[in-house]
């Protein structure tokens, strides 16, 4: 699999209860290799204003203890030019996927390579 998706809806998610708390993007997209398969995720590295039904998404994986990664999407960019560096992903804002009742904040996240 190519770890490439496309989003195919989505909510805004608020903690309400909890002040202060940040909001974080809920998806439902459709991987690309199979569209009616669909998997229900967190999106990071992206405003939640900026999400769009449509919108390309591609894997990455947060680990969240010794052998267990969590499989969320991020925007999928057009591949940066040949010899310039990719921008690193925001490991502050990926973390803010994880509110109380869920999984503890990411030491890493990772990209999928195929």
């Amino acid at each position: 699999m190519s770890g490439r998706a496309t989003v195919a809806s989505f909510t805004v998610n608020q903690q309400q209860w909890i002040p202060g708390s940040e909001h974080y993007v809920i998806a439902w997209v459709a991987i690309d290799e199979q569209p009616d398969v669909r998997l229900t995720t967190n999106l990071v590295e992206i405003d939640e204003d900026d999400v769009e039904i449509g919108m390309p998404v591609k894997v990455v994986f947060e680990q969240v203890g010794d052998d267990v990664y969590l499989p969320l999407f991020t925007p999928a960019r057009s591949a940066a030019p040949a010899g310039s560096a990719a921008a690193p992903g925001s490991a502050a804002h990926a973390g803010s996927a994880t509110q109380a009742g869920s999984a503890a904040p990411a030491a890493s996240t990772r990209e999928e390579t195929s």
